[in-house]
């Protein structure tokens, strides 16, 4: 007696039987020809399937390929068969890898996003303090024409300012008392 099993398992998952002999009892989605009874079944899934045993594990399929693999004992009109049904691993596992390389992407997105704002915002700060510290060095040395540069801000960088045009006010009122 053989079997016909026709299960929709994806593009590389099928369901056979194996019977005691270790052969294919039902033709494999895979191959043009019959395989019942032509096709050597001699794995893991099917060794313990036979011996009573059912499960799900990663392992070879009869092909070689790596596939995650379902298997249970089924007894027939007194006849001990496998039930087994396997998909290839790349087929289960491409969503997964596709998952981690969206992450992948869209972290280094967020990190370059982060990096250029912390760019900006680091060039937003070190510009005025620099231009700050060219118009102190003027007036220290003895530029007194030199205009304070962000008077017009109000954060901590136009508090600066405002302390280096009062020291420049200064410089300007002593010069003046000097000069009389």
């Amino acid at each position: 007696i053989h079997y016909s099993i026709s299960l929709n398992c994806g593009e590389t998952g099928e369901t056979y039987l194996v019977g005691q002999d270790r052969m294919m009892h039902s033709d494999s989605r895979f191959s043009k020809e019959s395989t019942i009874l032509k096709t050597k079944v001699d794995t893991e899934s099917a060794a313990k399937a036979l011996n009573g045993e059912a499960g799900v594990g990663e392992t070879l399929d009869y092909r070689g390929e790596p596939v995650l693999s379902a298997y249970e004992p089924l007894e027939f009109m007194g006849r001990k068969l496998a039930v087994i049904a396997e998909i290839d691993a790349a087929e289960v596992f491409e969503p997964v890898t596709k998952l981690a390389i969206s992450i992948v992407v869209a972290t280094l997105i967020v990190v370059a996003a982060i990096a250029g704002v912390g760019f900006l915002i680091g060039r937003g700060i070190s510009r005025p303090i620099s231009g700050m510290n060219e118009a102190m060095a003027e007036i220290a040395e003895g530029a007194l024409e030199t205009e304070v540069p962000h008077l017009d801000r109000k954060d901590e960088i136009g508090d600066m300012a405002a302390a280096l045009q009062v020291f420049k006010d200064n410089l300007i009122r002593n010069r003046a008392l000097e000069a009389e």
